[in-house]
């Protein structure tokens, strides 16, 4: 992995404090589907359409996403 500093920052602080309470939601707890531990802090709905927009599959865990480092 290679980490670049970019003079500015992609996300404005709100979206940034968001992105960071996903990722450690997501990978929170080992074997757990994703889906599932979000929806403790997200309402259902928009998540499906959010995994529908990314093309994930419900059953999808943090660590087989397409993002995750192997």
């Amino acid at each position: 992995m290679t980490l670049v500093h970019r003079p500015e920052p992609l996300l404005n602080l709100a979206e940034a404090a968001t992105f960071t309470r996903i990722v450690k939601r997501s990978f929170s707890q080992r074997r757990k589907m994703m889906l599932k531990l979000l929806k403790e802090e997200w309402p259902a709905e928009a998540l499906q359409s959010a995994y529908a927009e990314a093309g994930l599959s419900e059953s999808t865990r943090a660590e087989r996403s397409p993002w995750a480092s192997s």
